[in-house]
């Protein structure tokens, strides 16, 4: 995963950073499908992985992936779009 990031944030790149959501903070979040919140069509940050509970991370979780409340997202995208994302989904 790390020598992903380091790819696609190159030289040359737009300043992407990656950041995990722990979903027990935002019930707004929980119960919700990834396509339901039409997160990567409203803000620009790619869903890359899903961690639930002490389960492995889950790399690209599905559209039909439901949020629970011992969840963790990591999300990756420009400062811009994370922001858009917490404005959105965290406020």
């Amino acid at each position: 995963l790390m020598e992903f990031i380091e790819m696609v944030t190159g030289e040359g790149q737009p300043d992407l950073h990656l950041e995990e959501i722990n979903c027990a903070n935002y019930p707004q979040l929980i119960g919700k499908t990834l396509i339901e919140l039409q997160i990567r069509a409203r803000t620009g940050v790619w869903v890359i992985g899903s961690k639930r509970g002490k389960q492995h991370v889950q790399l690209n979780p599905p559209a039909t992936y439901t949020i629970g409340p011992d969840d963790r997202l990591f999300i990756f995208g420009t400062d811009e779009q994370l922001q858009k994302f917490k404005d959105i989904y965290l406020s």
